[in-house]
């Protein structure tokens, strides 16, 4: 019998598969507690994210600007991840833009003549914060440049293909601490904060509530070192309107 899908596609990277690992056999030991199915492993690469909408999705990360706009009424929110970041509210996250160091002393008003690197038109860090942030200066960038990942912006930044990129904040932390290429690069400005990665379902939409207890429980039972690599601190429901009021981008 199938036991449904599972995917932690936001953060995945080789260095943080152990502690991936471990947070996933936590979660299936609190689900197997209240007998609800899981799968034994995770759902890796891209299909991860392609899996939202199945109806055996079992527990997923998702962005702000995608449950927001395409999974609006087909996913049910579990909770929020409360990560380690400094003067930012329990539950909330920014996106950090970046330049080569060179470029330092560049006023970011000024790199509306720039090249700019994104992740993705469905990243709300990469694509749809920047927006909002330069809306509000009646500016934008001559040349957009898809990435398909934060670390591919942030490695086109440092090896001068692009000039300015967007990254969100936890990313931005794990480039800093596992890619090399990182100390080429400074931060500049971070845009205000908004609504973490929401941990969805649709398989288990009514075990919403059991779901989210397994959740916290996992999450405070991970190892020190795991719960440092993933930048773990708890998790916390927040206001899905806290969401969806979140302006989205011209895509």
């Amino acid at each position: 019998m199938m036991k449904g899908l599972a995917s932690f596609p936001m953060y995945e990277r080789k260095e943080l598969e152990a502690p991936h690992h471990e947070l996933w056999s936590l979660i299936r030991l609190g689900m197997d507690s209240k007998r609800l199915k899981a799968p034994p492993n995770l759902t890796t690469g891209d299909r991860g994210t392609s899996i939202w909408t199945e109806e055996g999705l079992v527990i997923s990360q998702t962005c702000g600007l995608p449950l927001r706009t395409f999974l609006k009424g087909k996913v049910s929110y579990i909770g929020t991840p409360i990560y380690d970041l400094e003067n930012c509210p329990p539950g909330y996250y920014r996106s950090v833009f970046i330049v080569n160091q060179n470029n330092k002393s560049i006023d970011i008003k000024d790199f509306s003549n720039k090249k700019f690197a994104f992740n993705g038109y469905d990243s709300q860090s990469g694509y749809a914060a920047p927006y909002n942030y330069f809306l509000g200066l009646n500016i934008w960038f001559s040349e957009l440049i898809l990435s398909g990942s934060h670390r591919n912006s942030a490695l086109m930044v440092a090896n001068g293909k692009a000039d300015i990129a967007c990254i969100d904040e936890i990313s931005w932390e794990l480039i800093k601490r596992f890619d090399k290429f990182s100390s080429s690069l400074v931060e500049i400005e971070k845009t205000n904060p908004t609504p973490a990665l929401p941990f969805i379902t649709v398989k288990y939409g009514k075990e919403v509530p059991y779901l989210f207890d397994i959740l916290e429980a996992a999450i405070k039972n991970l190892s020190s070192t795991s719960s440092k690599i993933l930048l773990l601190k708890g998790l916390k429901r927040i206001d899905l309107e806290k969401y969806y009021e979140v302006p989205n981008p011209k895509f």
